[in-house]
């Protein structure tokens, strides 16, 4: 975000404006900014219109009828008959919590759908930053509508707090290897988390970049 009669350097963005992070060259190819997604969250509900042409509720809506058990069980019971979102039915998914510790490479994940969703509950955020905290060779994408929720978690935990979450949520299994030393000795935020918006209208522009800004 820039303010008045600033400029930004290029340099972090190739030719078709793809930010130059760690993407895979068949991803960049078709433009995409993260290479693998998180299914942290499973359905969302609308905030504003603009919900309306949602592109990841349409994907919901035909994955419930998909042939692969797998496949349709991610969108059973959070999106209707008619591929629109089940209100109240948005959950957490800690099922793929650990996908970041399993590779053996540096990734760029975007965070699937709405983290700061408001059915998401603060401890399960701070699960999740808690991972965001100790996978810190991979960059995670998150992309919001509620970023009011935002300034109001972190100034709620703080880094500290996340990483020993996420330590009670997986025990020593991926945390074993974690210097004692540096829990609790870093604070917000966190270099390999890109937080996002989404700006549908103008009117929307100064509540939701201002919160990101916060």
């Amino acid at each position: 975000v820039l303010q008045s009669g600033e400029t930004v350097s290029q340099e972090w963005r190739d030719e078709k404006g793809v930010p130059n992070m760690n993407i895979r060259e068949d991803r960049r190819a078709k433009g995409n900014w993260w290479n693998e997604a998180l299914s942290w969250v499973e359905g969302c509900s609308h905030v504003d219109d603009s919900c309306r042409d949602c592109w990841l509720e349409d994907m919901a809506g035909k994955r419930v009828n998909h042939p692969n058990e797998g496949v349709a069980a991610r969108s059973r019971g959070v999106v209707s008959a008619l591929g629109k979102w089940i209100p109240d039915s948005v959950r957490f998914n800690p099922k793929d919590l650990d996908k970041p510790f399993r590779s053996t490479k540096s990734n760029v994940y975007s965070v699937w759908s709405d983290l700061f969703h408001e059915a998401v509950t603060d401890e399960e955020l701070a699960v999740a930053f808690g991972v965001f905290a100790a996978s810190r060779r991979d960059t995670f994408i998150i992309c919001t509508k509620r970023a009011e929720r935002m300034p109001k978690f972190f100034a709620e935990y703080n880094l500290a707090e996340c990483e020993h979450a996420a330590m009670e949520h997986f025990g020593c299994r991926y945390f074993k290897w974690m210097p004692t030393r540096q829990m609790g000795s870093r604070e917000w935020p966190l270099h390999n988390v890109v937080g996002m918006v989404s700006v549908p209208r103008q009117e929307y522009a100064a509540s939701r970049i201002g919160a990101l800004i916060e």
